[in-house]
């Protein structure tokens, strides 16, 4: 029944969609009879249904009888009747599509995954929408110019999205499958991409300077494939255009051997690990134990009030039918900060915070990870910035000596701080104050730090500047803060910057004070967040340096749950946020 059912599936075309239509096709080739093969990968679903009395009347039931289960193919090739023309080249570099011929060798089924393909955000199995996402890798290429190779193509992938046939394609394939009722899925055609990278040191300088501009990514559109498919083999037909890739996706996959599990295996060119704590082999024998995992160096989109780490998000895949792994990111850009680790089932839904994670070092490692889908890194501080000042105030004493202390959330790369103190709001006008300078403590939850001057004897305003600087050289200035000296009276003035500072305490059962200041002439906001980044309370800040209690109520008056909250302080050209947390 089932060879009856994939010989009549020829009459489905498969049709492959670009990636990418901004960059013109360099080469087009019609592949005709390339042959998958090996009808052993993923259980695809069972030849069962309503009204067709094999088992259970549900597809998506494993059942006892073997003759009714359907697999995926496990690889892709070029067989012994394949043929490969090219039918279009844009180069400078040949005179006529004759002259060039391509070849690759075999794609594995690397990740397997069930979707709902109508809308991957509902369940995949809903009668009528079901269907999976297969990712086929470890192949290469070239083509040849006159028999002479002249451009290598390493790591090549496809990404087939395959929808399951309706009801009315059930029943045409066999007089047997006329009582079959229900859709399993849409029955569209299929859809997908594929990609790679040119191998540089394989080949011709001129011909892999075609794709220099793209730092040598390739995409590879797939258009108008038709297929001829029996019970362990299929040939497809298609045409197939190579042009300069967009986005730039490095893959790597490992083939996992059960019996030595647990075990670590390391993805360097992705910057991860695993630590693979066991699993369920996927596929008709029980071999497909593959793990996947992409780098893909396009903005995440992290999620307010988040900042992004990484300009780049992995995307897991296996053909285990289950798993359990540690998964861990490495980190080199920043020194070891308040990380998290965000997911996402795929592009369709949003960031989520990573519920069990570890940090070491330059390390986060999400723990307990049973699903594929797609990771990044955020941080609660924006560690684009060297240092996160939120705190500098200060005063002077009786004895007219300035007192200036200030704090810090958060500090990269730091190598020291600097005072400067004038009789103008000119900096230019000031004298460095701290010889030597003040060493940064390098602190990733922050540090605090003050200073006492000399005594200054003649009254008036004065003006501190503190300059942080990097390990790099590079500098930046905050201030003026405004002070007024007056014989033997402490006498502060209004802020001349705006400031938030710490929630006191923190975490808290009732209720805690935060610390903001609010230049002179200027209004703020200050707000809190919950997790999920929706507003829980706000309240409007007046110039000055004060104090705002928070019990732990929403704008409503109504007591908020437990959990991690963000507060952020808006002004003219200013905003910052920090962390908080309620406990009852």
């Amino acid at each position: 029944m089932l060879q009856r059912r994939s010989f009549v599936l020829a009459v489905l075309a498969l049709i492959v969609l670009p990636l990418s239509l901004g960059a013109q096709a360099l080469f087009t080739f019609n592949v005709d009879n390339l042959e998958g093969y090996n009808r052993t990968g993923n259980w695809v679903y069972d030849a069962d249904g309503p009204g067709f009395p094999t088992g259970d009347g549900n597809w998506f039931t494993f059942g006892t009888n073997a003759m009714f289960h359907y697999y995926a193919e496990n690889n892709i090739h070029s067989g012994f009747a394949t043929t490969i023309t090219c039918t279009g080249e844009n180069t400078d570099l040949a005179s006529a599509p004759a002259e060039l011929a391509m070849t690759f060798t075999e794609f594995d089924l690397v990740s397997f995954r069930r979707i709902n393909t109508l809308d991957p955000a509902l369940p995949w199995d809903l009668p009528g929408l079901s269907g999976d996402v297969r990712v086929y890798s470890n192949a290469s290429g070239y083509i040849s110019h006159n028999g002479t190779p002249v451009l290598t193509m390493n790591n090549a992938s496809f990404v087939i999205t395959t929808p399951y046939p309706n009801q009315a394609q059930v029943r045409a394939l066999s007089p047997l499958l006329s009582p079959w009722e229900g859709d399993i899925g849409t029955g569209a055609f299929q859809t997908g991409y594929g990609f790679g990278w040119i191998d540089v040191a394989n080949s011709d300088p001129s011909w892999a300077a075609l794709f220099a501009a793209a730092n040598y990514k390739v995409e590879l559109d797939m258009i108008g494939i038709t297929s001829v498919v029996y019970p362990n083999y299929g040939w497809f037909d298609f045409t197939m255009d190579i042009r300069p890739g967009t986005l730039s996706q490095t893959t790597a996959n490992e083939l996992v051997n059960v019996g030595s599990l647990p075990a670590t295996v390391d993805f360097p060119s992705q910057d991860a690990s695993m630590d693979i704590l066991g699993g369920t082999p996927g596929g008709m024998n029980g071999d497909m134990t593959h793990f996947y995992l992409n780098l893909i160096r396009q903005n995440p989109g992290t999620p307010a009030p988040l900042y992004p780490l990484v300009d780049h998000y992995w995307e897991l895949g296996s053909t285990f039918d289950q798993f359990s792994l540690n998964l861990t990111f490495e980190y080199n850009g920043k020194a070891p900060g308040d990380w998290r680790v965000l997911y996402r089932s795929g592009p369709w839904a949003p960031w989520t915070i990573w519920p069990d994670f570890n940090q070491a070092g330059n390390t986060i490692t999400a723990i307990d990870v049973s699903d594929v889908g797609e990771f990044t890194l955020a941080s609660l501080v924006d560690e684009t910035l060297p240092v996160v000042l939120t705190n500098f105030m200060g005063s002077f004493n009786s004895n007219g000596q300035a007192v200036i202390n200030w704090s810090t959330a958060s500090e990269t790369a730091m190598s020291c701080y600097n005072l400067y103190l004038g009789s103008t709001d000119v900096l230019s006008t000031a004298s460095c104050i701290t010889v030597p300078s003040i060493p940064a403590e390098n602190q990733s939850d922050g540090a605090n730090y003050s200073f006492t001057s000399e005594a200054l004897s003649v009254p008036g305003s004065y003006y501190v500047w503190l300059e942080s600087v990097s390990l790099d050289g590079s500098t930046e200035f905050y201030g003026p803060l405004a002070l007024n000296l007056n014989p033997g009276t402490d006498v502060p003035g209004l802020p001349v910057r705006d400031l938030l500072g710490d929630a006191r305490p923190n975490p808290f059962a009732t209720s805690t004070a935060i610390a903001v200041e609010v230049k002179a002439g200027d209004s703020g906001l200050l707000e809190i967040f919950n997790i999920r980044g929706q507003r829980v309370y706000s309240r409007a800040i007046s110039q000055g340096a004060q104090v705002i209690n928070w019990d732990g109520r929403d704008s409503s008056g109504i007591i908020v749950a437990n959990g991690v909250y963000f507060y952020r302080l808006s002004a003219t050209g200013y905003q910052a946020q920090k962390r908080l947390m309620l406990i009852k």
